[in-house]
């Protein structure tokens, strides 16, 4: 990651004016950047393609303030692969975004990938996804596509689902 810009620490506030970009990123930089309880389901996924990453972060620093935070990343002509995926997603190509709003908090944050496009096994699956309110999320998700369950199966990390076969079609699921 290449980081332009300033950190100042004041007497009672840090003022910051922060640009993160990457022109060598992959799923994986990102994913080792989430908090800590999502790194068991997200952690291990990997990536090849072109993928994008921006994020700023400006504002001060205080008790009582906290900065602006947008972050823009996306992989065009892509591969998700994970050990516990059977078949790598591929041909996959998203845009996502996350902003902590106007008041530069949880309750104003919105994570949304607008449209998610891959293929599993030669099977095409589409989603969108947009999160409000990481105190009390309110989540729009869309999909439709064809899932092979011998690829996914092991997503599932339980000890009781120890193989996969056939397919789960989703038609327009809101």
């Amino acid at each position: 990651f290449k980081v332009d810009g300033f950190v100042e620490d004041l007497p009672d506030l840090t003022d910051i004016d922060l640009i993160f970009t990457s022109d060598n990123a992959s799923l994986a930089s990102v994913m080792r950047l989430l908090p800590e309880q999502y790194l068991k389901d997200f952690g291990d996924l990997s990536s090849t393609g072109n993928f994008d990453f921006k994020a700023e972060v400006n504002g001060q620093l205080s008790d009582k303030d906290f900065p602006k935070i947008d972050v823009n990343f996306g992989l065009t002509d892509g591969k998700i692969s994970s050990p516990r995926l059977s078949h790598s997603l591929k041909d996959v190509s998203f845009k996502a975004n996350f902003t902590n709003g106007k008041n530069h908090n949880n309750s104003t944050s919105v994570f949304e990938i607008p449209r998610l496009k891959g293929y599993f096994n030669r099977e095409l699956i589409e989603l969108s996804l947009n999160v409000r309110n990481l105190d009390d999320p309110r989540i729009e998700f869309e999909s439709d596509g064809v899932i092979p369950l011998a690829s996914v199966y092991k997503m599932f990390n339980s000890p009781v689902v120890t193989d996969g076969s056939g397919e789960i079609e989703l038609k327009n699921i809101t």
